[in-house]
């Protein structure tokens, strides 16, 4: 009987023992699985630098594509991924795709970056998509009221869906709080 005890005290502390190797050693493949991605980050985030800096930007779009795969919500290098991937020539749909993800991703990412909405709104009005023309000028006069061009944006979009009427009301208001501003824009 005793003998039976101590058989089974032995199972438990090997049970443990693996357990505990067995916990180190996933540990220990999941940060060098983090090390492996940080290399190959750093990488591919150098090499598309290289890249765009050379304005080489097939090679740009590869390698900054390859970073944002493993670190999405880098700001600075989406904008400039979007840059590439319109610098592509011949301009192709995909490229434009691509701009638009990378912008739809900044927007994500930081909802007061400007730049990326101006962008988008570009990008929609070129590509004529009056629907995210518009979903985008709203959204940017959510975040800033006073905006200057998302006024001209959202009437551009409803004039191109047919919503004249619509597009009148948008414009009467920023009309009159333009002639309201004692000095004008210049855009």
């Amino acid at each position: 009987m005793f003998h039976e005890h101590r058989s089974a005290k032995i199972n438990v502390r090997l049970i443990v023992i693996l357990m505990v190797i067995a916990v180190a050693l996933g540990a220990s493949l999941v940060v060098a699985r983090q090390v492996r991605r940080n290399i190959l980050a750093a990488r591919d985030l150098a090499a598309g630098q290289a890249a765009y800096d050379k304005a080489d930007w097939p090679g740009a779009v590869r390698h900054l594509r390859e970073y944002l795969g493993r670190k999405p919500d880098d700001i600075a290098t989406l904008k400039k991924y979007g840059r590439a991937v319109l610098s592509v020539r011949p301009l192709e749909v995909s490229n434009i795709a691509g701009a638009i993800s990378a912008y739809r991703r900044v927007i994500q990412v930081d909802p007061q970056d400007a730049n990326a909405y101006t962008e988008l709104a570009e990008l929609y009005a070129a590509a004529g998509n009056a629907e995210e023309l518009a979903y985008i000028a709203r959204t940017r006069l959510e975040q800033d009221p006073n905006h200057l061009q998302a006024p001209l944006w959202l009437a551009d979009a409803l004039v191109r869906m047919n919503k004249t009427e619509e597009a009148r009301q948008t414009l009467e208001p920023f009309i009159e709080r333009l002639d309201a501003l004692p000095e004008k824009p210049d855009r």
